[in-house]
């Protein structure tokens, strides 16, 4: 009777755990502050196949198991949303968008880091993908052009090598951007 109490009390602690432990979350945040410090505003357990998190340039969809069903828009209420490993981040109306949207962090460093925005046309015939890049996570979002690129990165060095490039947003075999490993070898690196 003793030994059969001993298993029960284990498997109730170990159904706890099971209940508790989450590999993978999604995670949406308020502002930058609350990023950098991981308050979210709202969260989901991504391991558990019935609850999704979907992040479009214009909305965020929570749907968990338990029917709950959320739905933010871009409007400036939610600043990022990691699901997982990927992350998002709120970008304000400006000359390039019409309205504010959510674009995807594709690259992430110290002083550099890269997005892409993948959108339908006004017809729905041809997907569209853009790139932008900032000096930081919370800084001005700019279009990904040469232009841009020799106003914030004054290295002659990393310059003529990101002229030479295709595409600044072209990568390697790996899947590596090679602007990033441009700015990692001229700038990083030389630390």
């Amino acid at each position: 009777m003793k030994t059969y109490f001993k298993f029960i009390l284990l498997m109730s602690s170990m159904m706890m755990l099971s209940q508790t432990s989450c590999g993978k979350y999604g995670k949406l945040f308020k502002d930058y502050q609350g990023y950098i410090n991981g308050k979210a505003v709202d969260s989901l357990c991504l391991d558990n196949k019935l609850n999704r998190l979907e992040v479009t340039p214009l909305t965020i969809s929570i749907e968990s198991e338990k029917n709950r069903s959320k739905k933010y828009k871009s409007d400036g209420s939610i600043w990022g949303v990691s699901r997982g490993d990927e992350f998002f981040r709120f970008v304000e109306k400006s000359s390039f968008f019409d309205y504010g949207k959510f674009i995807k962090v594709i690259y992430k460093s110290d002083g550099f880091v890269l997005y892409s925005i993948c959108e339908m046309d006004t017809y729905g015939l041809n997907l569209n993908i853009e790139y932008f890049y900032s000096l930081g996570i919370n800084n001005t979002v700019k279009k990904l052009k040469v232009k841009n690129i020799e106003e914030d990165f004054p290295n002659p060095i990393f310059l003529v090598e990101a002229k030479k490039l295709y595409n600044l947003y072209d990568q390697d075999m790996n899947g590596k951007y090679l602007l990033a490993k441009l700015y990692e070898e001229n700038y990083i690196n030389q630390k």
